[in-house]
């Protein structure tokens, strides 16, 4: 039966197993544009134009409604993101709980999750976490655990027990961590900076000649995968046009994990430092192609559930994946100062929290009539990447809902 399901649903989903990605399309089979590694192929500009209006949201949405859907999302998310076999979980807990989340047996998350730290091998030793242990995620995204010791505030003499006995701090991390990253060359290597470039803006060095370079590197590399988002399309995802080829092949900014929004928020960290009018026009027009891909994509959801109404499931799950990375990356920008010279962007992006909030808001009524998280145990050993990324996603939802609501 599920079998049948996916196969049916194959013009709408797209499955990557690299980090959990389940991309809807709107494409069926198509064959894949060519895509060089460092420069995705041209898509002709368009005109400046101001940002999209945004459609009403899904669902009213009030502080009221937030709160309520925080308490429970915070019911479903804290034992699951708590397992102390499985540090990716703990990442997420710790994102959406702050620096106090206990494991389920009662630890310290942070400590937990940091006792994953082991001596690695290469042309440069260092501390570092491995990719998986166990069958369970521990870094599958390089320095994932270092930015979010970051960002939850630890400060760099914050000590704690290796896996190998050794006692080092968020500093050595940190150390290890410039000493082995560098520009990346390749498609592969972008896809997996953007933790590591938001651990560089997290915990700068003054006056660093390199994090200059990178930042203006990471802001043309986005307006390059971005440039599938310019052309205006009747039907976006359709086949024919450059934004549905690039979801169907997971080109472009669709090559990233979670949609690109974590390579967003890395960029935002980094041109936010910028008072140049130019480099803050270029981030502007970003942002507003982030609107507009809002838009096309909450459209394709809808359109695809009408489709196919047996799929609400998976699709609740790329719902509550692109909302709550959405909500997030919108926060951020607001919180960075990157809208404050432009008030007409400010205003939409204000808009677009507010009703984004009301599509999670939805999203999140669709999984409890699934019945998704209490069915977790079952779910993880049937789907269990789709387990992975209620739980994993649940909590950028969760984070993105907190954050949001000071503007409902």
């Amino acid at each position: 039966m599920r079998r049948g399901l996916v196969a049916a649903l194959g013009a709408a989903l797209s499955v990557c197993t690299a980090c959990g990605r389940e991309a809807p399309t709107a494409a069926p089979e198509v064959a894949a544009p060519a895509a060089p590694a460092t420069s995705p192929p041209a898509v002709p500009p368009r005109p400046e134009s101001a940002p999209a209006k945004v459609a009403p949201a899904a669902r009213a949405i009030d502080r009221a409604a937030a709160q309520r859907a925080i308490a429970r999302l915070t019911e479903q998310l804290a034992t699951p993101a708590g397992d102390p076999e499985n540090p990716w979980a703990l990442a997420h807990g710790l994102l959406a709980f702050g620096k106090d989340f206990q494991t389920r047996d009662g630890r310290s998350a942070v400590l937990v999750a940091a006792s994953y730290a082991e001596p690695m091998s290469g042309p440069k030793p260092r501390y570092g976490f491995p990719r998986a242990r166990g069958g369970k995620p521990v870094e599958p995204h390089s320095y994932l655990l270092v930015k979010t010791f970051l960002e939850l505030g630890l400060p760099p003499s914050f000590s704690f027990t290796a896996a190998d006995g050794a006692k080092i701090d968020v500093r050595r991390l940190l150390t290890d961590m410039r000493a082995n990253v560098s520009e990346p060359t390749s498609d592969a290597t972008w896809h997996d900076a953007a933790w590591w470039l938001s651990a560089l803006e997290l915990q700068p060095v003054p006056n660093e000649p390199d994090l200059v370079r990178l930042r203006e590197a990471a802001l043309a590399r986005l307006e390059a995968d971005d440039a599938v988002l310019e052309p205006d399309a009747p039907e976006p995802f359709a086949p024919s046009a450059p934004m549905g080829a690039a979801k169907r092949n997971k080109s472009h900014i669709y090559g990233h994990p979670c949609g690109g929004l974590h390579f967003v928020q890395a960029v935002l960290r980094g041109a936010s430092t910028s008072r140049d009018p130019p480099t803050r026009a270029r981030v502007h027009r970003q942002l507003t192609l982030l609107l507009r891909r809002y838009e096309a994509e909450r459209a394709l959801y809808a359109q695809t559930l009408r489709d196919h109404p047996e799929a609400l499931l998976l699709v609740s799950g790329q719902q509550l994946k692109f909302f709550g990375h959405l909500l997030e990356t919108l926060a951020l920008a607001d919180e960075l100062g990157v809208l404050r010279d432009n008030a007409a962007l400010a205003e939409a992006v204000s808009a677009a929290r507010r009703q984004a909030a009301g599509d999670l808001l939805a999203t999140l009524a669709q999984l409890e009539q699934e019945r998704a998280y209490q069915r977790l145990p079952e779910l993880a050993a049937q789907r269990p990447q789709l387990a992975l990324d209620l739980i994993g996603d649940g909590c950028h939802a969760l984070h993105g809902l907190r954050v949001t609501v000071p503007v409902l």
